[in-house]
């Protein structure tokens, strides 16, 4: 092949290109058809249609245009308008639910072959309906005739084809509508609220000035910032229910001295839209619920529904913003405390707070509790304020005072905000939000929230350790010394003040707790009388030991009761702070063993019960048992004893060291001279100890010298076993 050759190919190549681009940017492909083969209408393509006239009877045809860029970009979706019998934009969910209705049209039956008098018989010469659309040059008329005497739909064609069909009557509910459901309903179409720097409502103004929404008649300070922008959100989101008439005379429908009526402006730098004017009147006659409204000077007389509207009435007492700190979270960067030298920072650095404690050189950096921090500014916003004064009502100078505390809160996009303490007593605190033009009381309480230390966003996380490397556990109390060690077959033991079993659960439940410990909040850099740690209520230790690593030991004192729990503090020189109440209960409970009452019924030989004078006693023969003077008991209740006896576990620990009182019931159990342990364990109980959920019975082992209480309900069957 020449080069010649080439060149001309090329050449023709590129022509046909530009045919077929040309021909087929008018025109409906023949790929585009073949997709379309299981429809009524092959040459409907939605993308494409740039025109759809809809003719209702004698009705004036409803004329509907797509709109694209000025690029000419084909494929571009555009926005559709309504351009007779009024230029009206169009509602593009109801012209594509038209577009949809056309584009799925699909034929429950097909006549080919149909003449004159068949198009007159299906009423497709005098049709109830004609659906015209536009794909670009191609022009598509679709008739809608009357019902198939079948009941199983209605006739269709298309003009110039010998071919009819049958399509399902809800094809005619989607196209039988008037102009007004296919008008656009929004009030404010292309107005956009970004931007809006003035809202009026009737006598109120409000202005927004640094980020932040002022009012400034009939009343001047912060305005509430969610109803403000409730206000201007019906700008964006008001639908009209109906429309009533055309501009015209408003006095009819209460729009000459309207109900309510709202201006929202944006800002001199936009040249579109600045202004949104809605007038609302009277009620829409007999819609309930409703009213008449009217968008701008030369908007239609429309309903809305009334609730729609209802943020246009004010509240007066509402009007203000009440909350100390009007500031979504994530609208922060930084909050920074001064009070005289002292400064702290609080700063969001990525998705975390960071603790900066005084300034220059001398700076302290440390990590804040991302908890303690979102709870610090929650219990900010919800501060509400009990009193307003405006500036002009006070006394010349009673503004001048110097803050005692400071807040400044840098946002993101917005200038800084200040916080002043400027009076604080037990009436109250007294603060000046910003340059608001008034001072704001807030109830004496919230200066806990204002005068903040560091401690306050400190990690709350005490310790954090793997509670299985736990090898030793101690507890004080006073003078007695409770310790537990683990050894080798990793069970525990107690060591001291008694050598006995350990209660693994208790112990285990201790190390657990210590070693993931979390303050509930921080109190004082140091510890205080009314804390109670001069003298510690317990002490608790935990020695860990990981295989890898240095071994380390968890060391926690706590203190007197407070409202939530628990003051203390990690060590002997640490912050102080409070755990709950519950956790506490958990770190302080004995460490002996609450199953040590518990008798092994299987290793028994024989069982005694001496209850003053009386005395039982069981001896096993074989499988069973035997009264000892002859006899056989009752089998229901010797099993029931002796499984109580088995599973019996104490409910706490009440001493260690010797009974205080005399047995009422004694429990002699003699073992097989072939068991382990012990071959006699006594178990005795006292007098039964308060009422009620709180009633117990003192409970010993001779020989272990511990008082454990146990319920009465649980030892029953002893206590009242009759043979």
């Amino acid at each position: 092949m020449t080069r010649k050759t080439t060149i001309a190919l090329a050449i023709a190549n590129a022509l046909l290109l530009v045919f077929i681009l040309v021909y087929e940017r008018g025109t409906v492909s023949t790929g585009e058809r073949a997709a379309r083969s299981g429809q009524v209408l092959r040459s409907f393509v939605r993308d494409r249609v740039d025109r759809v006239e809809l003719v209702r009877g004698e009705e004036p045809a409803l004329v509907f245009e797509r709109e694209r860029p000025a690029d000419d970009d084909v494929l571009a979706v555009g926005t559709w308008t309504i351009r007779e019998p009024m230029a009206v934009a169009a509602d593009e969910d109801a012209v594509d639910g038209l577009l949809g209705a056309l584009e799925w049209l699909a034929a429950r039956r097909t006549f080919d072959g149909v003449g004159a008098e068949d198009r007159a018989r299906f009423g497709l010469d005098a049709p109830r309906f004609v659906v015209r659309f536009r794909v670009r040059d191609e022009r598509v008329e679709l008739r809608v005739g009357g019902p198939a005497p079948t009941g199983e739909g209605v006739y269709v064609a298309i003009e110039g084809e010998d071919r009819a069909y049958v399509v399902e009557q809800d094809f005619v509910e989607s196209i039988d509508h008037d102009l007004a459901h296919f008008r656009d309903k929004r009030l404010f179409r292309g107005f956009y609220p970004t931007g809006v720097e003035r809202v009026e409502v009737g006598e109120h103004r409000f202005e927004r000035a640094g980020g932040m929404w002022l009012v400034r008649a009939p009343v001047r300070g912060w305005a509430n910032q969610g109803l403000v922008d409730g206000v201007v959100r019906i700008t964006r989101e008001l639908s009209a229910t109906r429309f009533v008439a055309e501009p015209g005379e408003l006095s009819r429908y209460g729009l000459d001295a309207p109900w309510r009526e709202l201006v929202v402006s944006r800002g001199a730098d936009v040249t579109e839209q600045r202004v949104a004017r809605l007038r609302v009147g009277g009620p829409c006659g007999e819609h309930d619920a409703e009213r008449y409204a009217v968008a701008g000077d030369s908007g239609p007389v429309v309903c809305v529904r009334e609730s729609d509207v209802e943020a246009l009435v004010l509240d007066p007492e509402r009007v203000r913003e009440t909350r100390l700190l009007p500031v979504t979270d994530d609208a922060i960067d930084a909050i920074v405390v001064t009070r005289g030298e002292a400064r702290v920072e609080v700063r969001r650095e990525g998705d975390q707070w960071k603790l900066r404690i005084g300034q220059g050189a001398a700076t302290q950096r440390a990590d804040a509790d991302d908890g303690a921090v979102g709870a610090w500014l929650a219990a900010l916003r919800d501060r509400r304020a009990v009193e307003i004064v405006e500036i002009a009502e006070l006394p010349a100078g009673a503004t001048d005072a110097a803050a005692l505390v400071t807040l400044r809160v840098e946002r993101r996009d917005e200038p800084a905000l200040e916080l002043r303490v400027t009076a604080s007593d037990a009436e109250g605190v007294w603060l000046r939000r910003g340059d608001e033009e008034a001072r704001v009381r807030f109830e004496a309480s919230a200066f806990a929230d204002l005068d903040v230390g560091p401690l306050r966003f400190r990690a709350r996380q005490i310790f954090a350790g793997d509670p299985a490397d736990a090898v030793r556990v101690s507890l004080s109390r006073g003078a007695r010394e409770e310790r537990a060690v683990r050894g080798e077959d990793a069970e525990w033991r107690l060591e001291a003040p008694i050598e006995a079993e350990a209660d693994r659960v208790v112990v285990r439940e201790i190390a657990r707790q210590l070693a993931t410990l979390r303050a509930e909040r921080f109190v004082a850099q140091s510890a205080s009388v009314e804390h109670g740690l001069a003298a510690p209520f317990a002490r608790v230790r935990v020695e860990l030991r990981p295989r890898e690593g240095e071994p380390r030991e968890l060391a926690l004192d706590l203190g007197a009761p407070t409202e939530d729990g628990r003051f203390a503090r990690a060590g002997e020189a640490g912050v102080v702070f409070v755990i709950a109440s519950d956790r506490a209960q958990a770190l302080t409970r004995e460490l002996v063993g609450l199953d040590l009452l518990a008798v092994d019924a299987d290793a028994l030989e024989s069982l005694r019960l001496e209850r003053g004078e009386e005395v039982v006693e069981l001896r096993r023969e074989g499988t069973g048992w035997q009264l000892a003077g002859g006899g056989t008991p009752n089998e229901a209740r010797t099993r029931a004893l002796l499984e109580r006896l088995a599973t019996l576990r104490a409910s706490a620990v009440s001493s260690y060291g010797p009974p205080g009182d005399a047995a009422a019931v004694r429990v002699v159990a003699t073992r097989r001279a072939s068991a382990e342990g012990e071959r006699v364990v006594t178990l005795a109980f006292g007098e039964p100890v308060g009422s009620g959920d709180d009633a117990y019975l003192p409970a010993w082992r001779e020989g272990l010298a511990v008082v454990y209480r146990v319920r009465p309900d649980a030892v029953r069957s002893a206590l009242d076993y009759r043979p």
